[in-house]
């Protein structure tokens, strides 16, 4: 089945999402019932795996640290940013600008995501905006300004 998805998306539209937990590894996929399995190998060998599918990118998700505002996992991204050629995105834990400017800085990850800063700090995107800019790093222009 998640071949058939990626036939119908094509390369640019299909994506793992891998969600890293102190003691677990899981595997979303959502065209599986529960969306989740456990992984029966270790991490940096699923990275492999799953670049072999024709995917576009890598959404990486720790779950221990998501919605806690604590920062990225980085010592998990460590382990795998190596091994990872596809664009990697990285997601769980982010709780101010800083958060996402390290994970910006830090070599290998392609992307930033994060919930808690946009949805609970209320000028949160333009700050979290504002201070990666002023970082050097290549943000999206917009024609309108907060």
């Amino acid at each position: 089945p998640y071949f058939d998805l990626i036939a119908v998306a094509g390369d640019d539209g299909a994506y793992p999402i891998i969600t890293a937990e102190a003691n677990r590894i899981e595997f979303y996929s959502d065209i599986d019932n529960d969306g989740a399995r456990e992984l029966e190998m270790p991490l940096g060998k699923y990275i492999e795996h799953v670049q072999s599918l024709d995917i576009g990118e890598i959404y990486l998700n720790s779950m221990d640290r998501d919605g806690t505002g604590f920062g990225y996992d980085f010592e998990t991204i460590g382990e795998i940013v190596d091994a990872v050629r596809l664009p990697l995105i990285i997601a769980g834990g982010a709780g101010n600008e800083s958060h996402l400017i390290d994970g910006l800085h830090m070599g290998g990850v392609s992307a930033v995501a994060t919930a808690n800063l946009f949805n609970f700090i209320g000028d949160g995107l333009p700050k979290a905006r504002n201070k990666i800019i002023e970082s050097g790093e290549n943000v999206a222009k917009w024609n309108k300004s907060f």
